[in-house]
């Protein structure tokens, strides 16, 4: 229960450090957005230069990686250690196919009772009975 609690609680801090360098940039001034409908010239229309956006980009890549290899050590010290090996093993693929094939097979009984019960019932006409054979008594044996 506490692993638990601490990976939430380490999970909430890396979101909050993953925004804070786009959060200090901003709130500092140090990248503006401009005002498309200021007037030129004025201090609300004037945006950062490409120069200091590519600046701020290749620090939040390096930022990123650094967040990342962060939260892999917590994880491992919370006991949390992943292996690709951890995961169920995919079925084979004759089971696969089978699967879909079954399931396949169960989507066409459910459209082809959908398609009957959307058509109006058809009407049973009763045959008449052929006439007797001339020779022949009621129960069909021959005299």
């Amino acid at each position: 229960m506490l692993a638990r609690l601490l990976l939430v609680v380490a999970t909430v801090v890396f979101v909050a450090l993953a925004a804070t360098p786009a959060v200090a940039a901003v709130g500092l001034g140090w990248l503006t957005f401009g005002d498309p409908s200021a007037a030129p010239g004025s201090a609300a229309a004037q945006q950062s230069s490409l120069e200091a956006w590519t600046f701020f980009a290749l620090f939040y890549l390096a930022w990123m990686f650094g967040l990342v290899l962060l939260l892999i050590v917590v994880n491992d010290r919370l006991g949390l250690h992943w292996r690709s090996w951890d995961r169920r093993r995919r079925p084979a693929k004759r089971r696969r196919r089978r699967l879909a094939a079954g399931l396949d097979l169960l989507a066409r009984q459910e459209e082809a009772r959908a398609e009957a019960a959307a058509r109006p019932p058809r009407q049973i006409r009763a045959r008449p009975a052929p006439p007797p054979k001339a020779g022949a008594s009621r129960d069909g044996s021959a005299r």
